[in-house]
């Protein structure tokens, strides 16, 4: 009998033990009233013990979080809303996260309004900022959280197993970053980053200058998945891959009217590879890239370095109404089965005052061993601008890396010749290797027959 005592007791302390603790974070717990304001008390929560815990918000107002304080959550810790509407502000700092989490993980963020008092112009906080080093690779969920009007909406400065699902950004500067560059050239390697979901998510209308993104990776970061979200309206890329980003996915996704690019790849001189790791296996796929301010799509190279930028796949898109290119690269790319409409928007003018229109594809001064591989696209009515002509569609200057070109159709409408154009141009090779002979190019490909020359190859 006394054994089975023992047992009965150990199997209560053990159940006692996994048992959830739960806590109400609203006007009657867990704040301090100041004037007609109920903040959240960090000073208690910080000194609960360790454990599985859950804190729900219920407020039928706000709750605030001093500029000062952070909400730091420990591991096994979920924060959520009773009903998605409370609102936790964060008042001004350009110091502080609104939350922090450092060194934990199975953690929940859900159903919640985090929201800053007055933008922070600071590049180095977020709302949800997220630094765990070492190995706390349990897990973190952000879902259904709306997030305003602070410098970034999430940050992983470094970490692992990240979701951020259906969720709604507006108003920050970065709205996600991923990644960190410390001024120490020596401790970027340590901020890795792996693993992150961005799924169903709204990431619009962000703050600050054109350098200000949608998602942007910095130090090394890998295993990111961009899938099913809507990013538009920010001044600067929807999304920027730069220093860092290995094997990401870029899939289904809404990218438009943004301030810059949709998509901008590139590395230079100033991060090393051994750094921020060297950016390859990225896949661009099924998105709609749509009016954006510059390109579609742009990957950069920088002569300067012997590294760059490697395995780029754009494939299945649709890459309509960019200003001026619908891809413009400086390296090779496989293209593959994308559908390019009225890209090239927008004019130049030439030192000596002649002005021209943007190509829809244009390839610059690529040199590397890698195959361009342009294939089973669909290019209509590019460079839709009154009264010029002589706009090539498809275009390589400065070329020498190998091409391959074929099976693709270069269309052009009645509208468009009525509208724009009387024309329209196909394909260029100028100072640039041609993949095989002019016939042999036109015979690869389909062209509508206003479309003349259909192929020009000019070398000087």
């Amino acid at each position: 009998m006394v054994k089975v005592h023992w047992l009965l007791a150990l199997a209560t302390l053990f159940l006692f033990s996994c048992k959830i603790q739960t806590y109400e974070i609203s006007e009657q717990s867990l704040t301090q009233r100041i004037g007609n304001r109920y903040y959240i008390d960090v000073g208690t929560i910080e000194k609960l013990p360790s454990e599985k815990a859950t804190f729900t918000v219920k407020t039928d107002s706000f709750l605030y979080l001093r500029g000062e304080d952070e909400l730091r959550l420990k591991t096994g810790w979920t924060l959520q809303g009773g009903t998605g509407r409370e609102e936790i502000i964060k008042e001004y700092s350009i110091t502080t996260a609104a939350i922090r989490v450092v060194n934990a993980s199975e953690i929940k963020v859900e159903n919640l309004i985090l929201k800053g008092e007055i933008y922070a112009d600071s590049n180095r906080q977020a709302l949800i900022l997220i630094d765990n080093l070492g190995d706390h690779n349990n897990g973190i969920l952000i879902e259904n959280v709306k997030l305003y009007d602070y410098y970034s909406g999430v940050w992983i400065r470094r970490g692992e197993n990240v979701t951020i699902n259906r969720c709604t950004l507006v108003g920050n500067g970065h709205q996600v970053y991923l990644g960190f560059l410390p001024t120490d050239r020596n401790e970027i390697a340590n901020y890795v980053v792996d693993n992150v979901d961005i799924q169903n998510t709204t990431i619009t209308n962000g703050r600050g200058g054109v350098g200000e993104d949608g998602v942007k990776t910095l130090s090394n970061c890998t295993n990111i998945l961009i899938q099913g979200c809507a990013i538009s309206n920010n001044p600067g890329d929807a999304i920027d891959l730069y220093p860092g980003g290995v094997d990401v996915k870029i899939i289904d996704n809404q990218l438009t009217n943004n301030g810059v690019h949709g998509v901008e790849v590139k590395m230079n001189r100033e991060y090393l590879p051994a750094q921020t790791g060297q950016i390859s296996a990225v896949l661009i796929e099924r998105n709609r890239i749509i009016g954006n301010q510059f390109t579609g799509i742009t990957v950069l190279n920088d002569t300067a370095t012997p590294y760059y930028a490697k395995g780029i796949k754009v494939v299945n898109n649709i890459i309509d109404s960019s200003r001026k290119q619908g891809i413009y690269a400086e390296l090779p790319l496989e293209i593959i089965g994308n559908t390019f409409n009225y890209n090239g928007r927008d004019v130049r003018t030439t030192p000596s005052g002649k002005t021209l229109g943007f190509q829809g594809v244009f390839f610059y001064k690529s040199d590397k061993k890698e195959l361009i591989s342009f294939r089973k696209n669909t290019i209509t009515d590019q460079a839709p601008v009154n009264s010029i002509d002589g706009v090539y569609w498809l275009g390589f200057t400065e070329v020498v890396s190998p091409v391959m070109v074929d099976s693709n159709y270069f269309q052009v409408t009645e509208d468009f010749l009525r509208q724009y154009a009387t024309k329209p141009y196909g394909i260029s090779f100028y100072n640039s290797i041609a993949p095989a002979s002019k016939d042999s190019i036109e015979r690869a490909n389909r062209f509508s027959d206003r479309l003349i020359p259909k192929v020009n190859v000019e070398n000087n």
